[in-house]
């Protein structure tokens, strides 16, 4: 898009859409987020620090 002007520039949209595999709900997303924080932070508690 040029300047906001889509009519003198292009409008870039779906070009991920190749990439999605799945989908899940918001709440399926969270879920594996808060899973991989506990999951590293055990890993950096194992540090000592």
């Amino acid at each position: 898009m040029f300047d906001g002007d889509i009519d003198k520039g292009e409008l870039e949209i779906g070009q991920v859409s190749g990439m999605i595999n799945e989908v899940k709900s918001a709440g399926e997303i969270i879920n594996e987020i808060m899973s991989e924080c506990i999951e590293e932070t055990g890993k950096v508690k194992n540090f000592g620090l």
